[in-house]
């Protein structure tokens, strides 16, 4: 088989059957420094690795996906897919392109049992934290490690929406700040501000 630029990778599902769920949380907050001072290779590797790679990934689960019937695909989004910061313009490019992405699954999926989502984590305590602190270049780079949230949260969230419980929110981006969806998916309330 000839192998070009649209040739779809193959998944194993003779072995481990067809997917019914994708999570999208690949991608990097570098290069972070001011426009016209960051490599612009670095820059598109954001864009390839973010953008690029999560439509890559949905682009080789539909098709099996769609022959069992459905499933659920979660992009890891972020409030900075709809909101500037200062020294992250691959990173907010690359989330608000996704938040498209995953607009343009439902509309075009959504008939035929893909459930897709956009989910804002929150700042939480990860590794992409450590090197945000380290620029020091915005309000979230100042932040300190112990008003970083837990991952646990986000992983309860995330399992939530694979369910089809969450159905009528496909499409949608959905904050994790949200005190209505956090009610939803059993999180506890955060503590008011």
């Amino acid at each position: 088989m000839r192998r070009g630029p649209s040739a779809r990778p193959r998944l194993p599902t003779a072995r481990v059957g067809a997917p019914t769920l994708l999570v999208n949380n690949a991608g990097t907050v570098q290069p972070i420094g001011l426009l016209h001072e960051t490599d612009a290779d670095a820059w598109a590797a954001n864009i390839n690795a973010t953008l690029i790679g999560a439509a890559a990934m949905a682009r080789a689960v539909l098709p099996a996906m769609l022959d069992r019937g459905g499933g659920a695909i979660v992009n890891l989004s972020s409030g900075a897919a709809h909101r500037a910061m200062e020294g992250w313009s691959a990173y907010c490019a690359a989330k608000a392109g996704l938040a498209m992405v995953t607009k343009s699954l439902a509309l075009e999926y959504g008939a035929r049992g893909i459930r897709a989502f956009g989910f804002a984590p929150g700042i939480v305590d990860t590794g992409m934290q450590v090197e945000i602190r380290a620029s020091g270049i915005n309000p979230v780079s100042k932040l300190p490690r112990e008003a970083l949230a837990s991952v646990d949260d986000p992983a309860k969230a995330i399992v939530f929406l694979c369910t089809s419980a969450a159905g009528d929110l496909a499409g949608l981006e959905v904050d994790i700040r949200e005190a209505s969806f956090r009610e939803r998916a059993g999180l506890p309330a955060l503590p008011a501000a």
